[in-house]
């Protein structure tokens, strides 16, 4: 290339920091989800897929998956590894190394006992269940200050409930249906809160706001095909 062409490009992207940033996407896939939304052939499938599948579709951008932990995806937004990360709901302590798209879904979280609790009064006399890294229900119920004890799979949190080692688990919805109904016997469901589910852009890229923005454009159009 001629030296001269080669100075006026690098000229004008240094001019256009939009141009100069690169369209490609490190999307992490928390495979804590993985009957909720996986990876098949390039495609997103489960029943979260259709909407995200949605949002990706109408992106300009050339899109990488990897399919991590979900702990390891948060990692890597607060390091800058990924660019991006789902199917993630809002937690505060995520806000400070990035930044929540807008809300995709709201799914139900649902309290698993083996008696009935009363949710809607003090609850630091109760230990529930979580898995690491997940929510753990509604602001509404955490602000009633339960105790946790966080353990590595669904499954064992309920077990945990089943065996009195717990006085319940906190399980979003869309987990439900991925485990076998026996992990249920003996377990009353009560709600336990929603929050707003969608994906989270690390504050490291180099073009997190355009990126944001792109993905909150997106998911307008598909909300919007929705109703």
């Amino acid at each position: 290339m001629d030296l001269r062409i080669a100075k006026w490009l690098l000229i004008f992207c240094i001019v256009n920091p939009a141009l100069a940033a690169t369209t490609e996407l490190k999307v992490g896939i928390a495979n804590q989800h993985y009957d909720s939304l996986r990876l098949e052939n390039g495609k997103l499938v489960g029943n979260l897929a259709e909407p995200y599948q949605c949002v990706v579709d109408d992106l300009a951008y050339s899109i990488s998956y990897y399919v991590l932990p979900q702990i390891r995806v948060l990692n890597l937004l607060q390091s800058g590894g990924l660019e991006v990360g789902i199917p993630l709901v809002h937690a505060p302590e995520r806000d400070e190394y990035a930044m929540f798209a807008q809300p995709l879904l709201w799914p139900p979280f649902h309290l698993y006992a083996k008696d009935d609790i009363d949710t809607s009064g003090d609850l630091s006399g109760y230990t529930f269940t979580v898995v690491r890294s997940a929510a753990r229900g509604g602001k509404e119920y955490l602000a009633r200050n339960p105790n946790f004890i966080e353990v590595n799979e669904w499954s064992h949190a309920l077990a945990m409930a089943q065996f009195g080692r717990a006085d319940g688990a906190v399980i979003p919805a869309p987990v439900i249906k991925s485990l076998p109904p026996k992990r249920f016997e003996g377990l009353k469901k009560q709600d336990f809160g929603a929050i707003p589910l969608s994906m989270y852009v690390s504050k490291q890229s180099a073009n997190a706001h355009e990126i944001l923005r792109d993905l909150n454009a997106s998911i307008e159009l598909c909300l919007a095909k929705v109703d």
